[in-house]
């Protein structure tokens, strides 16, 4: 309401929080009106490279901003698949049948780069000074009946690796906290593993206050994508956003899904958005202020590192490396706008 009918058009040019706020005195709306020329001759300036967003995306992106702020009230509960989205399962299968996932890029048990940062910014939204988020929800196609072998219980590698990524970031007692299995039905039948997590969502949801929010984080290979959708049509604007990790049997993934919108009948909506790394899910969570830029280069430094050793030449320094000038093209044009506020 505070900002001048001319300016929505252009919003994704602007950082969120300046698309907030009480009124707005004459001399500020020509000040953004500026920034976002300013930012928009800069964009084209670059031209329509490998980083630049697609017009449908960046429209998308857009959407997501009227369902994600950066000053959220209450409880913002990550939920995430593991198989093919914490860590890698490497095509492994029997009776070829895949034993958690498709992915053939990254080795079995490889736990990808920045993945537990991500959570962590998602789940701060923003604000660095927090010290206090939920712990991350799981929802697994993991068969209960084998639990014994598979529980992500509290000493496992994948709670200990959250805890001390909490740890380095200040969260004392951060980590996997809910964790709601699937069984040995799904694993035969595995088109049932989108209804297995789509009921386990509505255990999961009734355990936290009513106004909670989430975002949930999955990937392309095993039936999240349709477990989301499910998801987000029955609790709408609850669902902040959807992030899907690309992955494919063959190897790296070529082409990116388009991102898209899952549109309610209360007229709002949730944006599906996929990604090769982390690093590339971090710059569109920033797009749709779900995430600030300080927040996006921790993301980077973590991928980074996760990644020493790895040959330069490897398609994860090839993915990671896009995704990086992607991410840091996409934020310039804002710190061009900021200058003149």
């Amino acid at each position: 309401s505070s900002v001048p009918a001319p300016v929505p058009s252009l919003a994704c040019l602007v950082p969120p929080f300046l698309l907030r706020g009480g009124a707005c005195s004459s001399m500020r709306c020509a000040r953004l009106v500026t920034g976002v020329l300013l930012a928009l001759s800069c964009l084209l300036c670059r031209g329509i490279g490998r980083g630049a967003m697609p017009v449908q995306n960046e429209i998308i992106m857009q959407s997501g901003k009227e369902a994600a702020s950066l000053e959220r009230d209450g409880t913002v509960q990550v939920v995430s698949d593991v198989d093919d989205t914490i860590k890698s399962s490497g095509n492994l299968r029997c009776l070829g049948i895949p034993l958690g996932g498709v992915d053939a890029q990254y080795k079995r048990n490889t736990f990808y780069p920045g993945v537990m940062q991500f959570a962590i910014e998602i789940a701060r939204g923003g604000n660095d000074k927090i010290r206090d988020i939920p712990r991350l929800a799981v929802l697994t196609a993991r068969a209960r009946e084998f639990k014994f072998a598979l529980e992500l219980s509290n000493s496992s590698v994948i709670n200990r690796n959250y805890h001390l990524a909490g740890q380095a970031n200040g969260l004392t007692d951060w980590g996997i906290g809910r964790v709601l299995y699937g069984s040995v039905k799904e694993w035969i039948f595995q088109d049932l593993k989108a209804d297995r997590k789509f009921k386990n969502f509505n255990r999961l949801q009734r355990e936290l206050p009513p106004s909670a929010a989430f975002v949930f984080i999955g990937d392309t290979g095993e039936k999240d994508e349709r477990a989301a959708t499910m998801i987000a049509k029955k609790f709408e604007s609850k669902i902040l956003a959807v992030f899907l990790h690309a992955v494919s049997e063959e190897g790296r993934v070529a082409k990116l899904p388009h991102d898209r919108e899952i549109r309610h009948k209360s007229g709002d909506k949730t944006p599906v958005l996929y990604f090769r790394t982390y690093v590339g899910a971090a710059q569109k969570a920033y797009q749709i202020g779900l995430m600030n830029e300080a927040g996006v280069k921790r993301v980077i430094k973590s991928s980074k590192s996760a990644l020493r050793g790895v040959p330069k030449q490897s398609t994860q320094w090839q993915d990671l490396l896009e995704d990086i000038k992607a991410a840091k093209d996409s934020m310039a044009p804002f710190r061009i706008s900021q200058f003149y506020f």
